[in-house]
C-alpha cells in the first residue's frame, strides 16, 4: 500500500506548528516558540474561550425558553376548555381527512386544520354531516361544530387537547424564527431578546395553545419573513426555495398573508435600488429570475396545499357573494345574491392561479364584514363598529 506525506508549517503570534499529514493518520508537531510569547496571540485564545462560553450560555439559554414555552403551551392546551370556534375548525379538518374537500371553514385556509385534525381523526370520533351541503353563501360548519359537541360531549375536551398539542411545533417555529432573525442582525443578545418576547408574548400564549389558526399563521409569517431577508442580502437559489416554500405555507395558514405577494415584490425593488449595481450580466439577472421562481414556488405550495382542487378556473366561471367581487347587488342588507361582476368583461376570461376555495373563502369573509355586525369597544356596544374599530 502506498503512503503519501505531506509537511505544512504555520507561524501565527510568534508561535510556529508544523503539520505532518500521513495517510491514514495525521500528526500535528509544535517547533520553535511554544508557549507563544505574543500577546496578540493569547488574547486571541481568551476571546476563542469567551465565544465558545458565550455560545454554550446562549445554547442553555434557547433551550431552557424553549422548554418553558412548550410547557405552557402544553398545559394551557390542557387545561382550558374549547373557545366557541374551536369546534367548527375541528369538524372542518375531520371533513378534509373525510372527503378530501376544502369548502368547509373556506374563510380560512386548511393547513392548520389539517394539521390538528389528524389525532383526532386517529381517534374516531362520532360524526353526523347532515346539513353538510356546499353553497357559496352559507357557512355550515356553524351547525356541524353544534352536532359534533352533542355527539361526543364526554370526549370533548380530550378531543380538543390532542389536537392542539400537534399545532404547539408551529409555535415554537415562530420562536426559533425570532431568535435566527434577531441574532443575524444584532448578534446573540438580540436573538435571545426577540425570542423572549415571542415565548413571553400573552396573546402567543393564549392564541398559541388552540386549533385557530392566528398564532400558526404568525409563527409562519415569520418563518416567512426571516427566509426572504436571508434571500435578499445572499441571491441564492437555495434560499429562494426556502422563501418560497414558507411563503405558500404562510398562505395555507390565514389569507390575510396574501398581501405578501404585495409586499414582497416591493420591498425587493426597494432593496435593489438601495444596493450598489453589480456589472455582470448573469448577476444582474440573478435575482430577478430568482424571485420570480420564489413566487411561482409559493404559488404551486397554496395550489398543492389544496390539491389544485378548482386552480386556473375562469374568473367569469365564480359565483361570489360580496359587493367586492360580486357588485351591489351581490350583497343588500345582508342578504346573498350570488353574482360576478366580471362574467360580462374581458377580465372573467383571466384563469385564477388560485384554488377555487381559498378565493371564494376570501370573498366570503368580505362578505361578512360587508354586512354591519355588533362591535363592543369600551364600555359600548354599536352596530356597524366604529371607523376605527
Amino acid at each position: 500500500m502506498r503512503v503519501s506525506a505531506a509537511r505544512y508549517t504555520f507561524r501565527a503570534g510568534g508561535c510556529e506548528m508544523a503539520v505532518c499529514c500521513c495517510y491514514p493518520k495525521t500528526t500535528v508537531m509544535l517547533e520553535d516558540h511554544w508557549p507563544p510569547r505574543s500577546t496578540a496571540f493569547r488574547k486571541l485564545l481568551r476571546r476563542s474561550a469567551l465565544r465558545r462560553s458565550s455560545w454554550r450560555k446562549a445554547v442553555v439559554a434557547v433551550v431552557l425558553l424553549t422548554a418553558v414555552h412548550a410547557a405552557l403551551l402544553v398545559w394551557g392546551a390542557a387545561r382550558h376548555s374549547p373557545v366557541w370556534d374551536e369546534p367548527g375548525h375541528l369538524v372542518a379538518g375531520i371533513s378534509h381527512w373525510t372527503f378530501g374537500r376544502f369548502d368547509l371553514y373556506r374563510v380560512n385556509p386548511p393547513l392548520v386544520r389539517v394539521i390538528s385534525s389528524l389525532p383526532v381523526v386517529l381517534c374516531s370520533p362520532s360524526m353526523s354531516w347532515r346539513g353538510y351541503r356546499d353553497s357559496v353563501d352559507t357557512r355550515p360548519e356553524r351547525s356541524l361544530r353544534r352536532t359534533f359537541v352533542a355527539l361526543n360531549t364526554t370526549r370533548l375536551f380530550h378531543l380538543h387537547t390532542v389536537s392542539r398539542w400537534t399545532c404547539v411545533p408551529l409555535i415554537m417555529l415562530g420562536a426559533y424564527a425570532c431568535y435566527r432573525w434577531g441574532l443575524e442582525l444584532y448578534g446573540e443578545g438580540a436573538g435571545l431578546l426577540a425570542m423572549t418576547l415571542w415565548c413571553c408574548s400573552p396573546a402567543i400564549l393564549a392564541y398559541g395553545q388552540l386549533i385557530t389558526p392566528d398564532a400558526a399563521a404568525a409563527a409562519l409569517g415569520a418563518s416567512a419573513g426571516y427566509c426572504f431577508w436571508r434571500w435578499l442580502r445572499r441571491e441564492d437559489r437555495t434560499e429562494a426555495l426556502a422563501a418560497g416554500c414558507t411563503l405558500g405555507a404562510a398562505q395555507l395558514a390565514k389569507t390575510s398573508w396574501i398581501v405578501l405577494f404585495g409586499v414582497w415584490p416591493l420591498l425587493w425593488l426597494l432593496w435593489c435600488v438601495g444596493r450598489p449595481r453589480r456589472a455582470a450580466t448573469e448577476a444582474v439577472w440573478r435575482g430577478p429570475a430568482q424571485f420570480v421562481l420564489l413566487l411561482v414556488i409559493a404559488l404551486v405550495a397554496l395550489n398543492l396545499g389544496y390539491g389544485f382542487q378548482g386552480s386556473f378556473r375562469k374568473l367569469a366561471d365564480y359565483s361570489f357573494v360580496s359587493g367586492l367581487f360580486g357588485g351591489r347587488s351581490a350583497n343588500v342588507d345582508g342578504g346573498h345574491r350570488p353574482r360576478n361582476r366580471f362574467e360580462a368583461s374581458w377580465v372573467g376570461q383571466l384563469r385564477v392561479p388560485l384554488p377555487s376555495d381559498y378565493l371564494m373563502g376570501i370573498d366570503l369573509q368580505k362578505s361578512d364584514f360587508e354586512g354591519k355586525m355588533w362591535s363592543y369597544l369600551r364600555g359600548e356596544w354599536r352596530l356597524g363598529g366604529w371607523w376605527y374599530y
